[in-house]
């Protein structure tokens, strides 16, 4: 009998204390290529898992990748990156249990909000704390273990992990998938330039928001023309990009960043406009590219569309006879994302700048 190919995994248990005692000694990488940037879970859902944990509730299995180099073992965090911070953080007193610990029959109230130095310090003289302490340290967390995985397969099962439930929106998908692709590093580079975040800013970004936007600036200049933005067409485009060449992609960055340049010498007072938002910062740098593609001349261009958005914030949309301000204005209401409320927006502001 031939038998079926079989992925090769393990699983196993680590306790609080073995988990935190290997945290100690550096073997945990939190960061590797496909995973997510910076923190998500809000404070109320960390407290919420410590609850899990002191009432020995099950939680969903970590999967790591283990890694063996030179005799030394270490761990990739595939999934549950945001459980196991949340662990660390309660140790190190960033964090309380829920205020409503004791709701259930298996809380007790004297541990509602506390840290746990607290707890420790209750434990002294309080048996049911010092039970609670032990439940803890001794709590078994389930482990996956994926071993000695091809690269790809690893960022599959993180962006097969995560597709149940949606925890994660599509831009961390996207680079979950394609972390490692010539198109993403591009995007990526493109991102963390100066003149990147001279001309949007997404510094504050926690879920991927800033390369989401450059992804699809790298879309429309390669395909001169306005696209929808929906997680679907973006990942068709991606599929089309991953099998450019390394010298596509640098004719394709650098034709980006030509874009960008452009729309930064038309300094536009962004925050006085309030286009802060992909709304209007898409069509904006669209302009740049339609501009450069058509190589069209227009004298007095950056007055001009800081007059544009100036009539546009001032003026009382429902009285105004400039169609092109009400025409621009209606089609930020609803659908932003889809190719023809942003083919309507582009036309309406070329109209109003004078170009067409």
């Amino acid at each position: 009998m031939i038998q079926p190919k079989r992925y090769n995994r393990s699983n196993t248990t680590k306790t609080v204390s073995e988990f935190y005692e290997q945290f100690l000694l550096n073997k945990y990488n939190f960061e590797p290529s496909y995973q997510r940037k910076g923190g998500i879970w809000k404070e109320k859902n960390q407290a919420f898992l410590i609850d899990t944990i002191f009432k020995n509730f099950p939680m969903p299995p970590i999967f790591l990748e283990q890694k063996i180099y030179n005799g030394r073992t270490s761990y990739d965090v595939i999934d549950g990156k945001q459980r196991l911070t949340s662990i660390i953080k309660f140790i190190n007193d960033e964090i309380k249990l829920p205020s409503n610990f004791s709701e259930d029959d298996y809380g007790y109230k004297p541990l509602n909000g506390k840290t746990l130095s607290e707890i420790i310090e209750l434990a002294k003289t309080d048996k049911i704390a010092e039970g609670f302490i032990d439940i803890f340290w001794s709590y078994k967390i389930s482990i996956e273990y994926i071993e000695k995985p091809d690269t790809n397969i690893v960022k599959g099962i993180f962006d097969r992990l995560n597709r149940y439930g949606e925890r994660l929106n599509p831009a961390e998908l996207r680079k979950a998938k394609y972390s490692d692709t010539l198109i993403f590093n591009a995007i990526e580079d493109v991102s963390k330039t100066t003149i990147a975040k001279n001309a949007f800013d997404f510094s504050e970004d926690k879920r991927q928001r800033g390369l989401n936007f450059w992804t699809e600036v790298f879309i429309f200049v390669d395909e001169n023309g306005i696209c929808g933005g929906s997680a679907g067409l973006i990942d068709k485009h991606m599929e089309k990009f991953i099998k450019y060449d390394d010298s596509q992609v640098g004719v394709l960055k650098q034709e980006v960043c030509m874009v960008i340049e452009l729309f930064n010498s038309w300094s536009i007072d962004k925050n006085r406009f309030d286009l802060a938002k992909e709304t209007h910062l898409y069509v904006l740098m669209y302009l740049a590219s339609y501009i450069l593609q058509n190589k069209i001349k227009c004298d007095n261009l950056s007055e001009r569309i800081n007059d544009f958005y100036e009539k546009l914030r001032s003026c009382d949309i429902e009285t105004s006879a400039d169609p092109n301000l009400v025409s621009y204005y209606n089609s930020t209401q609803s659908g932003v994302k889809t190719s023809k409320s942003r083919q309507t927006r582009f036309e309406s502001l070329l109209k109003g700048i004078g170009i067409k």
